[in-house]
């Protein structure tokens, strides 16, 4: 979650339990470690990912978003470390959509298609049409150029 989304108008952003196991209600959950990113900044992006993406701050709308597969992101950690680490695969999905409202960018606004429904339409849906990876490799900028939709 992001700073802003909850009043405070900072690039902080809290990233816990992002894996597709939380999303698609796996009986296997696989928590991973909370992290707290302080003025992140991607310094590069590889690959190509496709995802119906939904936010709290947006309601029932859902869109089908193109993310970086793989993020190198520059950050401070909560006791003001500088962290250079690569987030990968859903990882880095969540992050860059987090990455957004800090710059006050929702993923309606990139979408390539919103579509309005329930929560739990939403859910089977997603599940349906998954989290599809285009490609693990190659500049993010250069696959996202040659993309035709």
């Amino acid at each position: 979650m992001a700073g802003v989304q909850l009043s405070i108008p900072k690039r902080i952003i809290y990233l816990k339990n992002t894996n597709l196991a939380m999303i698609n209600n796996s009986p296997i959950k696989n928590y991973n470690e909370a992290r707290v990113l302080i003025n992140p900044v991607i310094v590069k992006r590889d690959g190509l990912t496709k995802y119906w993406e939904a936010c709290r701050s947006c309601l029932n709308n859902v869109g089908l978003v193109s993310r970086p597969y793989k993020i190198w992101v520059r950050y401070f950690d909560q006791d003001w470390n500088e962290k250079l680490d690569i987030f990968e695969g859903f990882e880095s999905t969540v992050l860059s959509h987090e990455m957004d409202h800090s710059d006050g960018i929702l993923h309606i606004d990139i979408a390539e298609k919103v579509l309005n429904m329930s929560t739990e339409k939403r859910k089977s849906f997603c599940k349906m049409h998954g989290y599809k990876i285009i490609s693990k490799h190659g500049s993010y900028e250069e696959l996202i150029k040659n993309e035709t939709y």
